[in-house]
C-alpha cells in the first residue's frame, strides 16, 4: 500500500497547532496518525516526545526522544541530530528540576534545619531558577 505524504503532514500540522496551545493529548493522538503514515521520520517522533515531556511523561518521552535521535543518525542528518540532542538535555534538566522540586517540597514538610536540609533547599532554589529560564 502507497503511504499518502499530504495525510501525513496534514497530521503533523495538526498536531503542531494543537501542541502551541497546550492541547497535549490531541497532539499526540495527531502524531499517532502521521506516524502511521510516516513510522520512520525522526521528526515526528521528536515533536511526540515533546508533548509526552509536556504531561510529564517522562519514561515515554525518553523512549521517543531516542527513537528520534536513532531515526536523525541513521538519515545522516546532523542538523536534526544535534536539535534532537538539545532537546533531549533539556529534558533531562526539566525532569531532575522537577524531582529536586518535589524532594525539597518532600523534605520542608520535615521541619528539620540540619545542614542536609539547607543544602536542600539550596538546590530547590537552583532547580525552581533553571525552571524559570527554561520557560
Amino acid at each position: 500500500m502507497k503511504q499518502d505524504p499530504v495525510w501525513g503532514s496534514l497530521w503533523k500540522v495538526q498536531g503542531e497547532r494543537l501542541a502551541k496551545f497546550g492541547f497535549w493529548l490531541e497532539a499526540i493522538a495527531s502524531y499517532n496518525q502521521a506516524l502511521s503514515k510516516h513510522p520512520r521520520n525522526p521528526e515526528l517522533h521528536l515533536l511526540r516526545a515533546q508533548s509526552l515531556e509536556a504531561l510529564t511523561r517522562w519514561d515515554e518521552a525518553e523512549l521517543e526522544y531516542q527513537q528520534s535521535l536513532d531515526l536523525f543518525v541513521a538519515q545522516g542528518d546532523l542538523p536534526g541530530e544535534m536539535r534532537c540532542r538539545e532537546a533531549m538535555g533539556s529534558a533531562q534538566i526539566r525532569r531532575t528540576a522537577q524531582f529536586t522540586q518535589h524532594n525539597l517540597a518532600t523534605s520542608q514538610d520535615q521541619q528539620s534545619d540540619s545542614p542536609t536540609q539547607d543544602w536542600l533547599r539550596q538546590i530547590g532554589q537552583q532547580a525552581k531558577n533553571i525552571l524559570a529560564r527554561l520557560r
